[in-house]
């Protein structure tokens, strides 16, 4: 989606945004993920305890709290299984629209993301071209920099208030 696509007051902010035409591993999970969906999708008390065991055995979900992972579990579990597919494949497909369509869109990077490797983004936005004064890094070691972790809770914090800033940034 470029900036033509969007009203002209809409501003993007994307966050620690995962590149799936970078990173080849990543577009193989991401098929192999819809394939399951697929597969499990006539059958919902299978999928549910899937997605659970997804979310709790999930190395890069470690970190977060036990009620953040059970919101993640019940996020993945309640999503129409064939609708999640379906993203799924089309995301591991897509690629972004080059960075002179995206003048209106910011991008927050957290620098020891464990699913959004900071190298696989980097490479991501300079394939693009995307302008590095348009480019946000936070601190910490997680995905979601707005969901608490269990050890660092004023990570989630800092991260909820350097958040604040960039749209206060962007919007200025």
């Amino acid at each position: 989606v470029g900036d033509q696509d969007l009203s002209p007051d809409t501003h993007r902010l994307a966050l620690t945004p995962v590149f799936p035409w970078v990173s080849g591993s990543l577009r193989l999970q991401l098929r192999v993920g819809a394939l399951l969906l697929r597969l499990l999708s006539p059958a919902p008390a299978l999928r549910r305890w899937v997605a659970r065991q997804s979310v709790e055995r999930a190395p890069e979900n470690a970190d977060y709290t036990a009620q953040e992972r059970q919101r993640m579990a019940e996020a993945l579990a309640s999503a129409p299984a064939l609708v999640l597919a379906a993203v799924m494949s089309a995301f591991a497909a897509l690629r972004p629209a080059p960075a002179h369509a995206q003048g209106r869109c910011s991008v927050v990077v957290m620098d020891a993301d464990p699913v959004a490797r900071v190298e696989s983004v980097r490479a991501g936005l300079e394939a693009l071209e995307f302008p590095r004064e348009r480019i946000y890094h936070l601190t910490g070691g997680c995905h979601v920099p707005q969901a608490e972790l269990e050890e660092h809770p004023e990570w989630t914090r800092r991260n909820v208030a350097a958040l604040a800033q960039v749209l206060q940034d962007v919007l200025a």
